[in-house]
């Protein structure tokens, strides 16, 4: 890796949750600080950006190898998010055609009896169980038969903006199915992220420091440490682990809380131990 500043920073190697953690209280903290120029809050907020867009990264990627690694759904992104969406709108679609069978008008409740017979005849509950993939087939195939035969029901029965929604979501689901096509993501990879988050940190670290150079200034060195608690409070709490010999784990980086290391991987129990770099 080119430009290596780790090296030069006594900063241990920890996981991209207690990275982005830590990293968010830091550019709050750098935000209020009376004791820095604009200047250098403009210098420091853009490398604490570039570094939390990497720790998110790398949480990602952590992500991704920990589904395969588990063998759990290989789906990605907002794919799950966007299949619950679709189920409640195929169910709304069939509550929405059975009101309108029951219509005054005879074109109203005629064109909504051919949709239900046509789509809906067996209810709802064998389309939104069926795996991703056959759940996309069938959907694309209502979708044929709402754009073609039953496009002038549709339009009798006032579906045209509900079904247009549904067309839409249902390119997004397929969007995201196709992302599962992507290359397998490996533990190598994995840790080529953190390495990148880790140099990007010290980084962060350096430019603070660099920011408070009299040392006889208590009021400078206060504030400096204030900045940089945050990152040292995980710093600490990695060090205590390794000192008890524990696995470390990673925190929630939203809240902070500490999750279980759990059993480590073939990959990561191979792995060299966090080290002072």
């Amino acid at each position: 890796m080119k430009g290596v500043v780790s090296s030069d920073v006594n900063f241990r190697r920890m996981g991209a949750g207690r990275h982005v953690f830590g990293l968010e209280q830091v550019a709050e903290r750098v935000a209020g600080c009376q004791g820095l120029s604009q200047g250098q809050k403009d210098a420091l907020r853009a490398q604490i950006e570039r570094a939390l867009k990497l720790g998110r990264g790398a949480l990602a990627a952590e992500l991704a190898y920990n589904q395969h690694k588990e063998g759990v759904s290989q789906a990605r992104g907002e794919a799950v998010v966007i299949d619950r969406e679709l189920d409640v709108m195929i169910t709304d679609l069939r509550d929405f055609v059975a009101i309108r069978s029951r219509s005054a008008s005879s074109e109203v409740s005629e064109a909504a009896a051919r949709i239900e017979q046509t789509l809906f005849r067996r209810g709802v509950a064998d389309v939104i169980r069926l795996s991703f993939e056959d759940q996309l087939g069938v959907m694309e195939a209502m979708i044929a038969e709402f754009g073609g035969a039953l496009r002038d029901d549709v339009a009798r029965v006032g579906l045209e903006g509900d079904v247009a929604r549904f067309r839409g979501r249902v390119a997004d689901f397929a969007e995201e199915l196709r992302r599962q096509k992507t290359e397998r993501t490996t533990w190598d990879q994995v840790m080529a992220r953190r390495e990148e988050l880790h140099e990007a940190t010290c980084l962060v670290a350096i430019m603070v420091l660099a920011n408070f150079v009299d040392l006889d200034d208590v009021a400078a060195m206060e504030t400096r440490e204030h900045i940089l608690a945050p990152l040292r409070e995980q710093q600490a709490r990695v060090l205590d682990a390794q000192r008890r010999r524990r696995a470390i784990g990673d925190v929630n980086p939203e809240t902070g809380e500490e999750q279980d290391a759990g059993e480590l991987s073939t990959e990561e129990a191979d792995a060299p131990p966090p080290v002072v770099a």
